[in-house]
């Protein structure tokens, strides 16, 4: 049989994570709808910088130059994407941190207690 606290640290560390995984999807989300245009446009200038500074100014069409390029945008992309979820996900947690006392304290005010709950059973 569980102890009363064991219950109590399983419903808090399950709302957390419901708010850790809530924060992260929000900050997904986010990010899709206005990071996702600037991390390719600096990922692929940041591409474009490495393969002038290997390959000399003029640079060719070759199969390398492009790679870096399309390889500049791609670590553009997963670290801003990556940088945006984690930073949702650390703002639910805040949030969790912040609602759930006064979630508690609302929820011991409006559950009765246990002699009232018998009192209401036997008048009905």
């Amino acid at each position: 049989m569980k102890s009363d606290t064991t219950k109590t640290q399983s419903t808090k560390s399950n709302s957390q994570r419901a708010f850790t995984f809530g924060g992260g999807v929000l900050g997904l989300l986010a990010y899709l709808a206005i990071g996702l245009l600037p991390s390719l446009v600096y990922g692929g200038y940041a591409g474009v910088s490495l393969s002038v500074a290997l390959f000399g100014a003029p640079l060719d069409g070759s199969l390398i130059s492009r790679s870096i390029v399309g390889f500049g945008m791609l670590v553009g992309v997963l670290s801003t994407a990556g940088l945006f979820v984690v930073l949702g996900a650390v703002l639910g947690v805040g949030l969790h941190t912040v609602l759930a006392p006064a979630a508690k304290k609302v929820a011991t005010e409006v559950q009765p207690s246990a002699g009232e709950s018998e009192a209401v059973k036997h008048s009905a």
